[in-house]
């Protein structure tokens, strides 16, 4: 009788140990996850600034050089629609890379409902980008 109480003991000793550890691990995957997904949104609003900078001293630089009004217009028309789509394509593409059980953790679904969603999360993104190492 005492052996079987043992073994049992000892069962749910480890099923208790299991399940805690799993659901510690469900919970740090779900905080991976978040943070990966702000940090990518992070990195790609910094990226979309530099583009914009880009964009604004090469027009700059058309204007310096003397080009006509219709190329520094072609140019600006040329540049918003690769900005767009490279807004598109990045946004889809995170949309798309979360599968099954992480499919519902995605809180956007195009560039400006990612954009309110990295806003409403400023302060977690500007601790990761202003931290300094130690």
């Amino acid at each position: 009788m005492n052996w079987l109480l043992y073994f049992l003991m000892f069962a749910f000793g480890y099923m208790s140990c299991r399940t805690f550890y799993f659901l510690r691990s469900t919970r740090t995957s779900i905080k991976l996850v978040k943070a990966a997904q702000l940090i990518g949104l992070g990195i790609l609003a910094r990226s979309m600034e530099n583009f914009h900078y880009a964009g604004t001293y090469r027009i700059q630089q058309l204007n310096q050089g003397g080009f006509s009004d219709n190329k520094i217009k072609s140019f600006k028309i040329r540049f918003e629609d690769e900005l767009s789509s490279y807004k598109d394509r990045s946004i889809r593409e995170i949309i798309n890379n979360h599968e099954g059980v992480f499919k519902g953790m995605v809180d956007f679904k195009d560039w400006n409902s990612a954009m309110l969603y990295l806003e409403t999360n400023r302060r977690a993104v500007n601790a990761f980008f202003l931290k300094e190492d130690r």
